[in-house]
């Protein structure tokens, strides 16, 4: 028991620059597999830290949650599912916003998970032990749900670059589990991507057809079935602007409805910090309604 708490310690201190005020316990938390849910509880009213020791992913999954202020256990809370970049991890969103804000502004829990590097969020055919999918639906959000005050028909995600790619990828997959989806600068055909060598031929191939078959782009009838709040935003002088006009376009054939709005700047933390003020905005309107 000493040992493992040393390492929750060293964890933390890895992770959140500290390592005061922890308590470490496991538990099965009921999912579709046996593995064991590792808990980190961080001290912090407002912040969390967990460590999910998961079948589908190569290690113990950081995951950083945030909770509005008023956040108690005799309401039920929406959930905004946030996804990272390409080679970004759970922590970089707080270099981009005060979450603690957001998450009060919105009234909602904010859930950061790693996406361990560049696993594109998809369960990747060549790397058997990078299933992004299957952690995110039989692990990830039932241990949120059991662990937050959770209302569970306000589930939303949305992410930026690989993060937009993996929110709509994700969406596309089970649109029954959400009530929004949103992309910022989102990678919507991976053939645009300017890693095919360094990373997706390693997760899901480097030929067109074999980036074709994860890509967003390919996928969109699935819109066409459900009535849900869509919000897509890139910058005016990025490169994925293209794929992004292509995806408004056949959304738009489709008579899907969706927010699209393009904004000046590149790919680049920049843009986000400006456009995803009003991504929230937006989310805050969706959830009022």
């Amino acid at each position: 028991m000493i040992i493992i708490k040393v390492i929750a310690a060293i964890i933390s201190f890895l992770f959140f620059g500290e390592s005061k005020n922890l308590s470490f316990t496991a538990e099965n938390p009921n999912l579709q597999n046996k593995d064991t849910l590792v808990e980190v509880k961080f001290s912090s009213k407002k912040v969390d830290s967990l460590l999910l020791h998961t079948a589908n992913m190569p290690k113990f999954m950081p995951v950083i949650t945030y909770k509005p202020d008023g956040y108690n256990e005799d309401s039920i809370f929406p959930v905004v599912y946030l996804l990272h970049g390409f080679s970004g991890n759970s922590k970089v969103w707080k270099y981009l916003f005060e979450l603690n804000e957001v998450a009060t502004e919105l009234n909602a829990v904010i859930v950061c998970p790693d996406g361990n590097y560049d696993c594109w969020y998809v369960n990747s055919p060549i790397n058997k032990s990078s299933k992004f999918e299957d952690y995110f639906f039989d692990e990830l959000m039932p241990s949120i749900q059991k662990r937050y005050s959770i209302d569970t028909s306000k589930v939303i995600v949305t992410g930026y670059s690989m993060g937009g790619h993996g929110a709509l990828s994700l969406y596309l997959k089970h649109p029954d589990k959400f009530f929004a989806v949103g992309s910022s600068s989102g990678v919507i055909d991976l053939n645009f991507s300017h890693y095919i060598k360094e990373s997706l031929s390693k997760i899901v191939g480097s030929t067109k057809k074999e980036l074709l078959a994860y890509s967003v782009i390919t996928k969109l009838d699935t819109m066409k079935h459900f009535n849900k709040n869509i919000y897509i935003d890139c910058g005016k002088l990025d490169y994925l602007l293209p794929c992004n006009n292509e995806l408004k376009k056949q959304l738009d054939a489709m008579k899907v409805k969706c927010t699209y709005i393009t904004l000046s700047g590149h790919h680049s933390s920049d843009y986000w910090r400006q456009a995803f003020p009003m991504q929230f905005k937006q989310i805050k309107n969706w959830l009022k309604n």
